[in-house]
C-alpha cells in the first residue's frame, strides 16, 4: 500500500507539473517551501492537487487509491484544504523536507481517518 501511495505521489508530481504556470520553479516543491508560500499560493497549489485527486477517482487504474481521497475532500474548498495541509505540517516538522505531495497525501489520510471515526 505504501508503494502504491508513493507511486501516485510521483505521478501527481509529475501532472503537477503541467499544470502549473510556475511549474518549473514548483516541481520539487518540499513541506518547508509550502509553508514559506503565500496564502493565495498555497490555495492555487492545492486546488491544481484537489482536482487531480478528483479526476484521477474517476480513472479505474487510480479509482482504489483516490476514490477515499476524492470522497474526503469533495466538500473541502481550497482554502480549508490549504489550512488542513499547513496545520499536518506544522505538526509534523520532520516532514518539512519530504515531497509536498505525500504530505498532503499523509494530511488528508490522517484528517479522514479523523472524520470517519466519528
Amino acid at each position: 500500500m505504501k508503494t502504491l501511495s508513493i507511486i501516485v505521489s510521483l505521478f501527481f508530481m509529475l501532472v503537477l507539473v503541467s499544470h502549473f504556470s510556475f511549474a518549473e520553479e514548483k516541481s520539487r516543491l518540499t513541506g518547508l517551501d509550502f509553508l514559506n508560500l503565500t496564502e493565495p499560493e498555497r490555495s492555487r497549489v492545492v486546488a491544481d492537487i484537489r482536482s487531480i485527486y478528483l479526476r484521477l477517482a474517476e480513472e479505474p487504474e487510480y479509482e482504489a487509491h483516490c476514490l477515499w481521497l476524492a470522497c474526503c475532500i469533495k466538500g473541502m474548498n481550497r482554502v480549508q484544504l490549504a489550512t488542513l495541509a499547513a496545520k499536518y505540517l506544522k505538526d509534523n516538522p520532520h516532514t518539512w523536507y519530504l515531497s509536498f505531495f505525500e504530505s498532503l497525501d499523509n494530511a488528508i489520510e490522517q484528517a479522514c481517518r479523523r472524520l470517519s471515526s466519528y
